[in-house]
């Protein structure tokens, strides 16, 4: 019997890290899950959400709310249907603190950063993501 039954895997499937990680995680549980988060986001939110930091900051806080808070949603309804007991996130994959905090009330939240989570200048929540994780994997030095 695997560790754990169901495993959700939050990481964009266009990376091949997507099935280095299902395979790795089918070896703990029964059953793994993918989520492409990007997949399920519209073309126009994805391209005006790489580009609102030309904006200024009050434009652009009200869009990353709005944005965030959408795509939250999406992540929270998986979790929800799945019911998974490991979610294994690549990098944030958008999550909010508050996404993470539930997640880890039911499941247990590993998060795997490709670069350091001391050094995330295109993202303001990696740090307070950090509070509700079991295991954090950071191979950069």
């Amino acid at each position: 019997m695997s560790a754990y039954s169901k495993s959700l895997l939050l990481c964009p499937q266009r990376y091949s890290l997507f099935n280095t990680f299902t395979e790795t995680l089918k070896v703990i549980s029964d059953e793994v899950v993918g989520l492409d988060v990007s997949a399920r986001i519209a073309a126009r939110d994805k391209k005006i959400n790489t580009q609102i930091f030309r904006l200024p900051f009050k434009l652009r806080s009200k869009w990353e709310s709005y944005f965030l808070n959408k795509v939250n949603e999406i992540i929270l309804e998986d979790f929800e249907k799945h019911k998974p007991d490991l979610v294994f996130v690549y990098n944030s994959e958008f999550l909010l603190p508050e996404t993470c905090e539930y997640i880890k009330k039911k499941a247990k939240l590993i998060f795997f950063f490709f670069f350091s989570p001391l050094n995330t200048p295109t993202n303001n929540s990696y740090l307070s993501l950090l509070q509700n994780v079991d295991f954090l994997l950071s191979p950069d030095s």
